[in-house]
């Protein structure tokens, strides 16, 4: 049989483990939902580009404002965020560069997320 200074201490234990398993499914969830928003952006950005493209009234800085608008959109901080869009020989290439800070109540997260992409213009 246990005594009840043994039991005490399973209790605390247990109460110990309990949170971290919580903070640690917490955290998970986090992170993985960070991941998801990153490759939402992105994708968000290639679509719509690509319907942009085919206008006839399609610039550069329209392109830039929409990939600015996404970001805001997601609750990426738009001032560190860096954007370049280039169109010239049938070409529209772009580059996207920002932080993402994920809050994970001990700390803050931050990633910094770049990529680069490229596809057909069409029309002017």
């Amino acid at each position: 049989m246990r005594n009840k200074r043994q039991q005490g201490k399973m209790t605390v234990l247990s109460i110990i483990m309990a949170l971290l398993l919580v903070y640690g499914s917490f955290a998970a969830f986090k992170l993985i939902s960070s991941g998801l928003t990153k490759k939402q952006i992105k994708k968000e950005v290639y679509d719509t580009l690509g319907n942009m493209r085919g206008g006839g009234d399609f610039t550069v800085n329209k392109a830039i404002d929409a990939i600015y608008g996404i970001l805001e959109k997601q609750g990426v901080d738009v001032e560190t965020a860096g954007v370049d869009v280039k169109l010239s020989s049938g070409q529209l290439s772009y580059e996207v560069v920002y932080e993402m800070e994920t809050d994970l109540l001990l700390f803050k997260k931050k990633d910094q997320v770049e990529f680069r992409e490229a596809m057909d213009a069409y029309g002017g």
